[in-house]
C-alpha cells in the first residue's frame, strides 16, 4: 500500500513538473511573437525612415536643377538683347545681324556653365529661324532634327501657358543622336498675345539618372524611380528598377501619398523579387519619387529571429513531455550540459555542485541570473557607443522634419541625449566657396572643409552657446540652442563670426545662410528649409556672403516690369557726358524697381543687367577695359553689395565716373581725328567730285555728325573749307600757268568755268580773269 502510495505521489509531482513547464512555454511564445512583429515593424519603419531621407536629398537636387533652369530661363528672357531680337519681324534676316552672333555666345554661355545641359535653344516664329548653342540654322531647312517638341507647344499656346516642363521626350542631342531628355520651353514674350518666340532648354535624362543612382546606392541593393505627373517614367537607377516600374506606376495612383509626404508598401512583380516600394511626391512640379528596396535584403535578421522562435518552442515542448519519465534532478543535470554546450564559461558555484532538490534549483537559478548581468551589463556599453550615431540621427530627424522617427528616439532616448535645456532654436547652413585664386581646398576635398569648419565651429562656441553640428554631403548645419532673449540678431552676429574664423584659420571662403529664430524644438524643420532656400535661390554665387532665408518668401513674388526706358536714359547720359542726366536717369531705374517691392533677388537682377549694358556702351569706345577702374573688378564689387540702397550709392560713385571720363576723352581723341582725316582727303581729293556724303561714306560715319564735327572743331563749314582750299588752288594756278579758266575749273574740281568764276570772284571780289590781269599789271604773272 504505501509502495503504490509513493508511486502515486511520484505521478503526480511529474505532472505537476510537466504542467508546470508546459505553461512556462506561454510567455516564450509571447515574447517570440511580439519579437518577431516588433522586428517586421522596425524594418518597415527603417526602410521608409531610410528611403525617404535619401529621396529628401535626391529631390532637393533634382528640384534645385530644375529651379536654376527655370531661373536661368527667366534671366535670358529679360536680356534686352533676347528682346530686341523676339521684336524682330520677318525683315531683316536674323543671320545677317550681329545681335544674333550674341545671343548665341549667350546661350553657349549658360549650356556650358551648368552640368547636365545638352543644349539651349532659342526659336524666332516668325522667322522660323533657330540659334541654339551649337547650331545656327532654319527649320524649314531640315538641319535642326529635334523637332518632337514643336507638338507640345501647340498645345500650350492653345492654354495660353507661360512655361512648362515637358517631361520625358525623346530628342536629338548635339551629336544628332536621338536621347531621352527633359525639356523646359518658355514661350516669349512675358504675358503674351502672340507668341514671338520661343526659349528651350535640354536636360540630359542620364544627368537625372546619375543623380539618383548617388542616393540610391546609399540603400542596400536599392533602386530608384522618379515619375511626372502623369506616371511616366522619367529616368530610373539601380538593377531592378526597369523590371518593376510598370507595376510600381500601377500601385502609384490608388497608394500615391500627398505632395512632400511618403508611404511603404509591399510590392510584388512576377519578374522582380518581393520589394518595399516607398514614394514620395513633390510640392513643386508632381513628380513622384518611388525607391525600391528587395524584402528579402532587409528582413533575412527577422527571418532568422522566426526560426529560432519555433525550434525553441519545439524543442522545449518536447522537454515537457520528457520530464513524465525522468526526474527533475536529471531534467536540471541535462539542462546543465545543454548550457555548457553552447556556453563553455557557464559553471555552478564549486560549493553548491553537490546540492540538490530545492538548494540546487536555487544555485541554478542564481547562476543564471549573474550570466544574464554580464550580458546586460555588455549590451549597455555596447548601447553607449552607438550613442552619438543615435544623437545625429536624432538631430538630422529634426531638422528634415521626419517626426515620425524623432518621435520615438525623443520617447526611448531623450534622457541620454541631453541635448536642449534652452528655450529657442536657430540654423545655419555652412557652404564651401569654389575655388579661387587664394584658396587652399579644391572641390575634392569638400568633406575635409567641411569636417575642419565643424571643428572650428564647435571651438569658437564651446562654453557660450549651446551649438551641435552636423555634416551633410554638401554642408555644414549649425543648430544653435539660444536664450529666451536672443533673436534673429544675435543669430546674424553668430554667422558673421564664422565666416570671419574660417576665411582666417582655413584661408577659404563660404557662403552661409541662416534661418528664423524658432521658439519650438518642432520648428526646427523650418529654420533649417529656409536656410537652405537662400542657399538654392542664390545663383548669382558671390561667395564670401551670408543669406538669410527668413526674408524670402514662400510664395513666388508678383512680375516687376524692367524699367527699360529708364535704362535708356542711363545710357544716353552716359553717351553724351552729362552725369546730372545719368544720375537722375538711375533714380528714376531705382524708383521703378521699387514700385513693384520685389524680393532682393530681383533688384540685384536688374541692376546687374543695368551695370551689363552700361560696360557694354564703355567698351563700344575701348575695347579693353582692363585699368579703367582703380578700385578693382566692378562685378566683384557689385556681388558684394547686399541691399538697393548700397547699390544706388555704388553707380554714381564707382561706375559712372570712370566711364564718363572714358567716354569724354574716346570722343576728343574721335573729333581729333575726324577732321585731321578731313584736311588729308580734302588735299588728296580737291580736284574731284568731293562730297560731304562721300566724305562720311569714307569715314563710316553720319555726314550731320560729320558736319557738326568739323564745323565746331575748325570755326567753318565743309563746304566753306573745300571751297577755300580750290580757290587757293585756282589762285595758284593762274599765277604761274597759262592754262585758261576752262582747263583751270576743272584741274580744281569744277564741272565748267561759269561755276569757278561764279566761286572765284564770291571769295575774292574779282574774276580769275581779272585775278590773272591785276597780276600781270603788278609784275607777278
Amino acid at each position: 500500500m504505501n509502495r503504490i502510495k509513493r508511486w502515486g505521489a511520484t505521478i503526480i509531482n511529474l505532472r505537476v513538473i510537466s504542467v508546470v513547464l508546459a505553461l512556462s512555454l506561454l510567455p516564450v511564445l509571447g515574447f517570440g511573437t511580439l519579437m518577431y512583429m516588433m522586428g517586421s515593424h522596425l524594418i518597415e519603419s527603417e526602410v521608409n525612415r531610410s528611403s525617404f531621407a535619401s529621396m529628401n536629398q535626391t529631390s532637393r537636387q533634382v528640384e534645385a536643377t530644375i529651379g536654376q533652369i527655370e531661373s536661368f530661363s527667366t534671366q535670358l528672357a529679360l536680356q534686352s538683347n533676347f528682346i530686341t531680337l523676339m521684336d524682330t519681324g520677318a525683315e531683316p534676316v536674323l543671320g545677317s545681324m550681329p545681335l544674333a552672333n550674341e545671343v548665341k555666345r549667350d546661350l553657349t554661355a549658360i549650356a556650358s556653365s551648368m552640368e547636365g545641359i545638352d543644349s539651349v535653344a532659342f526659336i524666332h516664329l516668325k522667322q522660323m529661324t533657330v540659334i541654339s548653342s551649337y547650331q545656327f540654322t532654319s527649320l524649314d531647312s531640315g538641319e535642326y532634327k529635334d523637332t518632337s517638341w514643336m507638338s507640345y507647344l501647340q498645345e500650350a499656346l492653345d492654354s495660353r501657358k507661360q512655361s512648362f516642363w515637358i517631361a520625358p521626350r525623346t530628342g536629338v542631342n548635339r551629336l544628332m543622336q536621338e536621347e531621352r531628355m527633359l525639356t523646359y520651353v518658355r514661350v516669349l514674350p512675358f504675358l503674351y498675345d502672340e507668341p514671338k518666340a520661343v526659349l528651350l532648354v535640354n536636360l540630359s535624362a542620364r544627368y537625372i539618372r546619375d543623380m539618383l543612382g548617388q542616393f540610391s546606392a546609399d540603400t542596400a541593393q536599392g533602386s530608384m524611380l522618379l515619375f511626372n505627373e502623369k506616371m511616366e517614367l522619367l529616368a530610373n537607377s539601380g538593377s531592378i528598377a526597369a523590371e518593376a516600374a510598370p507595376a510600381v506606376a500601377g500601385l502609384l495612383p490608388e497608394r500615391k501619398p500627398g505632395a512632400g509626404t511618403s508611404g511603404t508598401y509591399r510590392l510584388e512583380h512576377p519578374d522582380a523579387p518581393e520589394m518595399f516600394a516607398t514614394f514620395k511626391t513633390s510640392a513643386d512640379n508632381g513628380w513622384t519619387y518611388a525607391m525600391l528596396v528587395p524584402v528579402g535584403i532587409v528582413s533575412s535578421s527577422v527571418a532568422l529571429l522566426k526560426q529560432i522562435i519555433i525550434i525553441s518552442t519545439v524543442l522545449l515542448s518536447a522537454l515537457a513531455f520528457i520530464t513524465a519519465y525522468f526526474s527533475f534532478a536529471k531534467f536540471h543535470n541535462g539542462i546543465e550540459r545543454l548550457i555548457r554546450l553552447f556556453d563553455p564559461a557557464h559553471e555552478v558555484p564549486a560549493n553548491r555542485k553537490n546540492e540538490t532538490g530545492y538548494s540546487g534549483q536555487i544555485a541554478y537559478i542564481e547562476t543564471s541570473i549573474s550570466h544574464l548581468k554580464r550580458e546586460v551589463l555588455e549590451v549597455k556599453a555596447a548601447w553607449k557607443e552607438q550613442l552619438p550615431l543615435l544623437r545625429a540621427h536624432y538631430l538630422l530627424s529634426a531638422l528634415v522634419g521626419n517626426t515620425n522617427s524623432l518621435g520615438k528616439l525623443a520617447e526611448l532616448y531623450s534622457g541620454d541625449f541631453h541635448l536642449f535645456r534652452l528655450p529657442k532654436f536657430g540654423v545655419i547652413s555652412l557652404e564651401m566657396d569654389a575655388l579661387d585664386d587664394n584658396g587652399r581646398f579644391a572641390d575634392k576635398d569638400k568633406p575635409l572643409f567641411l569636417f575642419a569648419a565643424a571643428n572650428i565651429i564647435n571651438e569658437l562656441f564651446e562654453g557660450e552657446y549651446h551649438a551641435e553640428t552636423l555634416i551633410t554631403h554638401d554642408h555644414t548645419v549649425v543648430i544653435f540652442n539660444l536664450p529666451e532673449a536672443c533673436g534673429d540678431r544675435e543669430l546674424k552676429d553668430m554667422a558673421e563670426m564664422i565666416r570671419s574664423s574660417v576665411k582666417k584659420y582655413l584661408r577659404h571662403t563660404v557662403t552661409l545662410s541662416m534661418g528664423s529664430v524658432v521658439s519650438q524644438f518642432h520648428e526646427l524643420s523650418r529654420s533649417y528649409s529656409e536656410s537652405l532656400r537662400a542657399l538654392r535661390q542664390n545663383w548669382l554665387k558671390p561667395g564670401d556672403a551670408l543669406l538669410s532665408g527668413s526674408a524670402m518668401e514662400e510664395k513666388p513674388s508678383s512680375l516687376v516690369r524692367y524699367p527699360s526706358a529708364a535704362e535708356e536714359a542711363v545710357q544716353d547720359g552716359l553717351h553724351n557726358g552729362d552725369q546730372q542726366r545719368t544720375e537722375a536717369a538711375l533714380r528714376q531705374f531705382m524708383k521703378e524697381i521699387s514700385a513693384g517691392s520685389p524680393p532682393i533677388t530681383i533688384v540685384k537682377t536688374y541692376c546687374l543687367q543695368l551695370l551689363v549694358s552700361v560696360i557694354r556702351l564703355a567698351q563700344e569706345y575701348q575695347e579693353d577695359l582692363g585699368g579703367l577702374f582703380p578700385d578693382g573688378n566692378p562685378y566683384d564689387q557689385f556681388f558684394k553689395l547686399e541691399d538697393q540702397e548700397a547699390m544706388a550709392a555704388w553707380f554714381p560713385r564707382a561706375v559712372f565716373p570712370p566711364l564718363l571720363e572714358l567716354i569724354a576723352g574716346s570722343k576728343k581723341k574721335l573729333r581729333d581725328e575726324v577732321v585731321q582725316r578731313t584736311f588729308r582727303i580734302v588735299e588728296e581729293r580737291y580736284a574731284q567730285d568731293l562730297s560731304l556724303q562721300a566724305l562720311a561714306d569714307e569715314l563710316k560715319m553720319n555726314p550731320s555728325y560729320v558736319s557738326l564735327i568739323f564745323k565746331e572743331e575748325t570755326g567753318e563749314t565743309f563746304i566753306h573749307y573745300v571751297t577755300g582750299i580750290r580757290v587757293a588752288r585756282a589762285k595758284e594756278l593762274l599765277a604761274r600757268t597759262d592754262l585758261t579758266v576752262q582747263q583751270i575749273a576743272r584741274e580744281v574740281g569744277y564741272g565748267n568755268a561759269q561755276h569757278l568764276i561764279r566761286v572765284f570772284k564770291k571769295q575774292e571780289t574779282l574774276t580769275p580773269g581779272e585775278y590773272r590781269a591785276a597780276l600781270h599789271s603788278k609784275g607777278d604773272y
